[in-house]
């Protein structure tokens, strides 16, 4: 009876153990099983689009929109003080994902308190990859936003739709009527949406007056979007050329964050998680550029045009001009 009993007890044993190996081999197969915990499905890679280079010898048509499109001259449009320049860019990005996405770039200024939009201008082109794919014309709609689009920045003005003729390149040149006065801020993003996904913006390099970070807002990277880093890819801002309409007299005092997530780039306020944003580093333009600042007084602006062209200036009666035509001229 016992040796039977004792059978009875080893069988049972052998089949709670041979269970137990069961269950190990299901709960390391199926990572649900492990404290009821569901591994988390592998991401989608995002799409954010491709980024084609500028063949050489490619030209940008004008397209003016607003007043100059009245005056019919460019050159009216392009007349007053550089504030924001982005113009070296070396491929024409054509954003990914849904078509109609709101995509932005952030900005810094030089434009000092009061300075008033004259011009906006920037290059797109209605078949990026220059393959027959962009058809016909397309809509391009922008407008400056007081932050990053995704994080609840809001238009400056009221978005501007302008449809494009074909598909073609066009810089297009955006100057507000007279009577409205657009102030432009020291920081903010260009935002732009195109109606077809086979439209895209000139992008490509840091800015030359002004600064913008190597990344950009895109749907599902909110403001942290980029084209791999720069320099070994095409740095993350957009063609931008902003112009003010009065005289901005002076430079502006750069500040950079101190520790946090963004220690060491541009900052403006609260821009610095987990640091602050310091202010006393260098100018950036006048003709302290590069000096130490500790305010925007420190950094004078220098004339751009008229006889006193290069020289310190504090206001537009610093810098006379000269006759542009005539018997006059010069």
């Amino acid at each position: 009876m016992r040796s039977k009993t004792w059978g009875l007890l080893t069988t049972a044993f052998v089949l709670v153990c041979g269970l137990g190996v069961v269950l190990a081999q299901v709960s390391q197969d199926n990572p649900e099983s492990k404290e009821g915990a569901i591994a988390p499905a592998a991401a989608e890679p995002l799409d954010i689009g491709e980024v084609v280079p500028i063949p050489q010898g490619t030209v940008f048509r004008p397209h003016l929109v607003g007043v100059g499109e009245i005056s019919g001259s460019a050159a009216s449009v392009l007349a007053g003080t550089t504030v924001y320049s982005n113009r070296l860019g070396d491929g024409i990005w054509a954003p990914g994902g849904t078509p109609g996405a709101l995509v932005g770039d952030d900005i810094a200024t030089l434009a000092s308190e009061g300075c008033i939009l004259e011009s906006l201008r920037f290059s797109v082109s209605g078949d990026p990859l220059a393959d027959g794919s962009g058809v016909g014309s397309f809509d391009v709609t922008f407008a400056l936003y007081t932050g990053c689009p995704s994080a609840g920045g809001f238009p400056l003005f009221p978005p501007v739709t302008e449809n494009l003729p074909d598909n073609g390149n066009f810089e297009v040149v955006f100057q507000p009527d007279l009577a409205t006065e657009i102030a432009i801020p020291t920081n903010a993003y260009f935002g732009l949406r195109f109606s077809r996904s086979s439209a895209g913006i000139v992008v490509g390099a840091p800015a030359t007056v002004g600064f913008s970070a190597d990344r950009f807002d895109f749907p599902g990277a909110l403001c942290e979007a980029d084209f791999g880093g720069f320099p070994g890819f095409q740095h993350g801002s957009f063609d931008l050329e902003i112009t003010s309409r009065n005289d901005c007299p002076e430079g502006v005092c750069n500040s950079t964050c101190t520790g946090g997530s963004n220690a060491g780039e541009f900052c403006f306020r609260d821009d610095c998680p987990g640091g602050s944003c310091t202010p006393d580093v260098a100018c950036a333009g006048g003709t302290n550029n590069g000096g130490a600042c500790t305010t925007d007084a420190d950094c004078p602006n220098m004339c751009s045009g008229g006889s006193n062209t290069g020289n310190a200036c504090t206001s537009v009666n610093d810098c006379p001009s000269t006759c542009r035509g005539g018997f006059q001229a010069g």
